[in-house]
C-alpha cells in the first residue's frame, strides 16, 4: 500500500509538471492489483477494548500507551515515543516530538479530553521506563486474549478514526 502510494504520488507529480510544459514525463505502471495488501477493515468492539485495556493493566507503561492511543488515535510509535512533560501543553498533545523530521506523517496536535487529564497527571508525576517496541507484549496480550492476528496497535487508531469519522470528527 505504502509503494502504490508512493508510486501514485510520483504518477501525479509528473503528469503535473508535464502539463505544465516543464518536462516530458516517463509513463509509470502502477503495482500490480494481485500485490496489494487487502484492506484494513477489522475494527475493535468496545469489549475487545475493554479486554485490551484490562490486560494492560498489570503494565502501567502499556496502559498509557493504549489510553493514548485510544483518546488520540496516534500512530503506535509517537503513542510510545510520548513524553508528557514536553508534550502535554495544558489543553493540547503535541504528538510530534521536538526535533524529529516534519515529513508527510507529521503527528497530530489534539486538543486533550477530560479523562486522558488523570493518565497524563500521572504518568508526568511518575514516569515510567521508556521501552522502544511493545511487540512481544502485544504478541502476549492477544493471545491471552484469544484475538485474531489481524488485530495489530494500528487497529486501535483505525477503529477511533472510524468512530470518529462515523461522528463527523
Amino acid at each position: 500500500e505504502a509503494v502504490q502510494r508512493n508510486i501514485e504520488d510520483l504518477r501525479a507529480a509528473l503528469h503535473h509538471a508535464e502539463g505544465e510544459g516543464r518536462i516530458t514525463a516517463p509513463k509509470v505502471a502502477s503495482v500490480d492489483r494481485k500485490l496489494l495488501s487487502n484492506p484494513r477493515d477489522r475494527l475493535l468492539t468496545d469489549k475487545e477494548l475493554g479486554a485490551i485495556l484490562g490486560y494492560a493493566a498489570e503494565d502501567v507503561g502499556a496502559w498509557r500507551w493504549i489510553c493514548l492511543m485510544l483518546a488520540t488515535a496516534s500512530r503506535p510509535g509517537p503513542a510510545l515515543a510520548f513524553n508528557p512533560g514536553e508534550q502535554w501543553l495544558g489543553e493540547i498533545l503535541d504528538l510530534h516530538p521536538e526535533g524529529k523530521a516534519k515529513t508527510d506523517k507529521r503527528n497530530a496536535v489534539v486538543p486533550v479530553i477530560g479523562p486522558l487529564v488523570p493518565v497524563l497527571e500521572a504518568w508526568a508525576e511518575e514516569p515510567h521506563p521508556a521501552v522502544k517496541s511493545r511487540k512481544r507484549w502485544w504478541n502476549t496480550m492477544r493471545r491471552a486474549l484469544g484475538l485474531s492476528e489481524d488485530v495489530t496497535p494500528y487497529t486501535i487508531r483505525h477503529t477511533v478514526s472510524t468512530w470518529l469519522d462515523a461522528n463527523g470528527v
